[in-house]
């Protein structure tokens, strides 16, 4: 900072959407840095000490997993809305639980441990009942397929449509 040699921080809207309480902490981290060191900082810093405050929460997670579990969050919730035509109501509980899903889901797929049972009577029931969530879900599994070339499982598949479908059915009505 000293030398100006400021970087700015891609994930920053993010990092504050999904991790608030991470990032109020790294803001008062920046004001006590300014307290012992004069030096202001921006937000963008707040954004990677809040990343750094994610990634201890994670036990020994890298960093850069914490960076694509973050991204992969946001495209999943960004394929949910283009396929309803519809903004996410950042607020509600469902959203929160959406995006905590998505998360463990990211987690548990970059460490190859995704769910294997095979209740294939669950997913066909939610699947017809659901067919718009179905829908979005196909969606999602191309993402996963062509960014991470894991197919997503049947049973990933039905908790992805009830959180889908929990998430966006009160926006829609």
């Amino acid at each position: 900072y000293k030398k100006n040699e400021n970087l700015n921080n891609a994930l920053l809207y993010e990092v504050n959407k999904f991790y608030p309480n991470e990032f109020k902490v790294a803001l008062k981290s920046l004001d006590m840095i300014q307290y012992e060191t004069g030096c202001i900082m921006t937000e963008d810093e707040a954004g990677y000490i809040a990343m750094h405050f994610v990634n201890a929460q994670q036990n020994g997670e890298e960093m850069s997993q914490t960076v694509k579990v973050t991204k992969m969050v946001e495209d999943i919730l960004h394929i949910v809305e283009y396929h309803y035509q519809i903004k996410l109501d950042e607020n509600s509980l469902n959203y929160t639980r959406f995006v905590t899903h998505i998360r463990y889901f990211a987690r548990r797929l970059f460490a190859k441990e995704l769910n294997q049972d095979t209740d294939d009577i669950l997913y066909q029931q939610i699947r017809e009942r659901y067919p718009d969530a179905y829908r979005c879900v196909l969606k999602v599994k191309k993402y996963i397929k062509e960014n991470c070339d894991i197919e997503l499982t049947n049973e990933e598949m039905t908790y992805f449509m009830l959180h889908i479908n929990r998430v966006c059915s009160r926006i829609k009505s």
